[in-house]
């Protein structure tokens, strides 16, 4: 095109307006920082003896999605199979004009997908809306959409704990580091977890049926039942575990700050019928959570580990077993 076409009643050489135009053009959004010359395709781009101008620029538009849309299958290749590909596709399409890539990296790409999957679920006929908590939709047990929300979840988080922090130049702490503690230390104490544990509550008990779709098997739909997964990475493996929901609650109490003091009689307060076993149980899951890594350390008031003097938080251990868990 001539320079003339390129920039009317402006500087025909201005180089960054002509980037920005073709940005927005293949973006087919607005610039958030400068607004682009308002040009036609025609102006811009010339045609061919086999393409208009608009059939070339099309190209450009069609790849820049299917770039995203294989990026987001990259992301979610277990929810992928699940859906299949057509339909993930789609969804996917759907997402992206709904949410456009907004940061420097494709690896923001799909944080709201959840969100987005979750929001523009359908209503039931009877019109309560379904953008909430299934638990607190009385009459409207989890379906099939809560079963794609919940596979969106778990990949999520699996993705999130792959990227994420790990411990993996620490060592987990001793399992009977906590047994030497006195009631009144243990009570004061706070644990120190592992920055890669995560603990996702389904309304699908999908730890199995992940796996599945892992290997590449196409497994029947599960039955609704709540199960309440924990993900963390161990020496650069993720791994999954079912974790019973009254510990899972206390863990989480202990990963929000709470003295152990504190999260078991919050734990007590909330499920008074667990008490006569708490002496029990509690025990079985503190050893089980060191032997996994899932506890690197205890803090304490004085800022001093009381198991060996040395600073709270690095108390060391002997390895443990590296099958805690199957991998993601």
């Amino acid at each position: 095109m001539s320079a003339e076409e390129r920039e009317p009643g402006g500087d025909p050489g201005d180089l960054a307006a002509l980037q920005r135009w073709l940005l927005s053009q293949i973006t087919q959004q607005p610039m958030p920082d400068r607004t682009p010359p308002e040009w036609s395709v025609g102006e811009v781009v010339q045609t061919s003896r086999t393409f208009s101008a608009e059939d070339r620029l099309a190209v450009y538009q069609h790849a820049y999605l299917a770039r995203l849309r294989e990026v987001l299958r990259d992301e979610y290749p277990v929810l992928c199979r699940a859906l299949g590909s057509e339909l993930f596709d789609q969804f996917a399409l759907d997402y992206l004009r709904a949410h456009p890539p907004t940061s420097y990296t494709l690896g923001r790409l799909a944080d709201r997908f959840v969100t987005f999957l979750e929001q523009s679920r359908p209503a039931t006929d009877s019109g309560p809306d379904l953008n909430t908590d299934p638990t607190q939709r009385p009459g409207h047990p989890p379906d099939w959409t809560d079963y794609l929300i919940d596979l969106a979840r778990l990949e999520t988080v699996v993705n999130q704990v792959f990227d994420g922090p790990g411990e993996e130049d620490r060592e987990p702490l001793e399992g009977a580091a906590l047994s030497r503690l006195s009631p009144e230390l243990f009570a004061q104490s706070r644990l120190e977890l592992a920055k890669s544990l995560q603990l996702v509550t389904l309304r699908f008990p999908l730890h199995a049926h992940f796996s599945a779709l892992v290997r590449g098997e196409q497994p029947a739909l599960p039955e609704p039942a709540p199960q309440t997964l924990a993900v963390w990475r161990r020496e650069f493996r993720v791994q999954r575990l079912p974790v019973d929901p009254v510990a899972a609650r206390l863990l989480s109490l202990l990963q929000a700050g709470h003295a152990m003091g504190e999260g078991l009689q919050s734990l007590v307060t909330e499920q008074p019928a667990i008490v006569p076993t708490l002496g029990t149980l509690i025990p079985a899951w503190f050893q089980s959570w060191a032997q996994r890594g899932w506890i690197v350390g205890v803090q304490q008031e004085s800022g001093i580990s009381s198991t060996t003097g040395e600073p709270a938080g690095r108390v060391p251990g002997p390895a443990a077993d590296p099958a805690a868990g199957p991998p993601a």
